[in-house]
């Protein structure tokens, strides 16, 4: 791990993945290699560390995507090194929004991922802590990647935090967060008739 040839390092942190989970020592020489200059090292360590499921690797992921994450690949690499954790990797993403860096262009594709997984209790969490951002561009982002996993409608038990996020969201002054926001209230059947007909009612009076 500590070797001076970069294609060396790599090798080594593949071999290391097997120890990850039982060798606490291991998993922390594997965890420095963040700061590695090579980025085809830090690439295999994003893949590596899926082989964990340690909170310190999670948040190493996260500096990943904020130091890194428009290097090439990298987002696929860290996107399958959390295949159930995504909607962990957003909360502390989102935990510092005005320091994402380069995971700005990480978030539509992990919110997609988190869609994907149709788990409704992360899906909701993920919304609620989406609603809860002050910046409607990284709120776009956000929900773009949720509406892009959904291409007809689905059922799906959101909690009804999520669901009146996603409604307040909906009448946002901002016009693409209110697309995104509305095509989602169709498509997981979140209102009721008399809902949208208010809705639209309301709509037709803007006009």
């Amino acid at each position: 791990l500590g070797h001076s040839q970069a294609g060396v390092r790599r090798q080594a942190l593949r071999f290391a993945e097997r120890w990850l989970i039982d060798d606490p020592a291991m998993l922390s020489r594997v965890l420095a290699l963040a700061s590695d200059t090579e980025p085809l090292v830090r690439l295999q360590l994003s893949l590596s560390l899926g082989e964990t499921g340690d909170s310190r690797a999670l948040t190493v992921l996260a500096d990943l995507c904020r130091k890194h994450g428009d290097e090439k690949w990298m987002t696929t690499a860290i996107l399958s090194a959390v295949p159930s954790r995504g909607g962990d990797l957003l909360s502390e993403l989102l935990r510092l929004p005005n320091e994402l860096g380069q995971a700005q262009t990480m978030l539509e594709p992990l919110c997609m991922a988190i869609a994907n997984r149709r788990e409704p209790t992360e899906l909701s969490k993920a919304i609620d802590r989406i609603a809860d951002l002050d910046d409607r561009r990284l709120q776009v982002f956000c929900m773009r990647g949720v509406r892009a996993s959904l291409k007809r409608p689905v059922a799906m038990a959101l909690t009804d935090s999520a669901s009146n996020a996603i409604k307040r969201l909906a009448k946002s002054s901002d016009e693409a967060l209110r697309s995104q926001a509305l095509s989602l209230i169709q498509l997981l059947s979140l209102e009721a008739a008399v809902e949208r007909n208010a809705r639209l009612e309301i709509s037709k009076r803007q006009l």
